[in-house]
């Protein structure tokens, strides 16, 4: 996702919107950090 549209769409949440989709996107980040690690591992 594009971090302009990312950055409207955040100023437009709340605060406690805010918390729960920064812990959803550094939950999938891990995941996607992890699943990165691996295949670079596997190859």
């Amino acid at each position: 996702m594009p971090f302009s549209i990312t950055f409207l769409f955040w100023k437009n949440l709340r605060v406690g919107e805010r918390v729960e989709m920064h812990q959803k996107i550094s939950r999938l980040a891990n995941i996607i950090v992890e699943k990165s690690k691996f295949s670079s591992i596997s190859n």
